[in-house]
């Protein structure tokens, strides 16, 4: 993918907007896009037009932000964005293949990602990017006024990730389901899974409470974080399901303030409960009440 991005002109420096989703294709160009030197735009698709169009020209403004790269379920969006905001781009790239897509799409020129990726030569060489280069650009929309932008770089994430696999004990052993949606950072579980070797769960787009609960008991998932509202909706479902076991699950919500009761529910269904506290300009992960094991003074013999 990077070397398709390469084809299509991308280069160091440049931003690239990218409407995405919780799949396996958007994660492949959030590191498609950093790994060559250019900086990702992850779009929030629930903002107001308004909103939007703030967003995309202030990163005009700042860099070329000439690529789109977009999941299926967003061409609709990003053709009414396109027509109402003037806001047009010079490529659009749809992640996955024609038969993705239904009708016609309402903007141009387009490629398929699948299409690109089977043009290119296997493997890419790499250039080495300064660590203090921006890897993704995200605006807050929990605040006042128009949304903030927030950068993260290389380094930034790096060291974020390294602290965040040892604080929470995310291993190779772990199956990790990324629940918060990319353009929140995906709290970059995305980055933290494949960082140690663990499996990394992607529940698409639009995925439903139920959806959630299948994954975690199908794919028996060990490690998961978001805000305690997803799992309140899930809460129920948990409960329905016949003998369900949890006692494998360290669940860390963050994002918001945690009812006690909800965590002590899913205490009872022997999930390993607890709260993370962090925000978007450091990364979802900024400390966590992790509880510690008493033990006895150490004294001398």
């Amino acid at each position: 993918l990077a070397r398709a991005l390469d084809t299509l002109g991308v280069r160091a420096g440049e931003a690239v907007t990218v409407f995405g989703a919780n799949t396996h294709r958007s994660v492949e160009s959030l590191y498609a896009v950093p790994g060559l030197g250019a900086t990702l735009y992850t779009a929030n698709p629930r903002m107001t037009f308004n909103q939007i169009e703030y967003c995309l020209r202030h990163v005009s403004n700042h860099a070329p932000n000439r690529i789109a790269v977009l999941e299926p379920g967003h061409v609709e969006l990003v053709g009414r964005i396109v027509e109402d905001t003037g806001q047009e781009f010079e490529h659009y790239v749809v992640l996955g293949s024609a038969s993705d897509v239904a009708g016609s799409l309402p903007f141009d020129p387009i490629s398929y990602s699948e299409d690109l990726i089977a043009e290119q030569e296997a493997g890419y060489e790499w250039e080495e990017v300064d660590e203090t280069t921006a890897v993704l650009l995200m605006f807050t929309t929990g605040t006042t006024g128009r949304p903030k932008p927030i950068a993260h770089s290389h380094r930034g994430i790096w060291l974020h990730s390294v602290g965040m696999c040892a604080s929470l004990s995310i291993n190779a052993l772990d199956s990790v389901i990324v629940i918060p949606a990319l353009y929140h950072q995906g709290w970059f579980l995305w980055v933290a899974a494949p960082f140690v070797g663990a499996r990394m769960v992607l529940p698409g787009a639009n995925p439903s409470p139920n959806d959630y609960v299948d994954l975690i008991l199908d794919e028996r998932v060990t490690f998961t974080s978001a805000v305690s509202t997803q799992f309140a909706m899930m809460l129920d479902e948990f409960k329905s399901r016949d003998e369900v076991d949890l006692n494998r699950l360290r669940i860390y919500f963050a994002g918001q303030a945690t009812p006690e009761r909800l965590m002590r529910q899913y205490d009872e269904l022997g999930a390993d409960a607890r709260q993370l506290y962090g925000f978007s300009e450091c990364g979802p992960h900024f400390v966590e009440n992790a509880p510690r094991v008493l033990r006895e003074p150490f004294s001398s013999p």
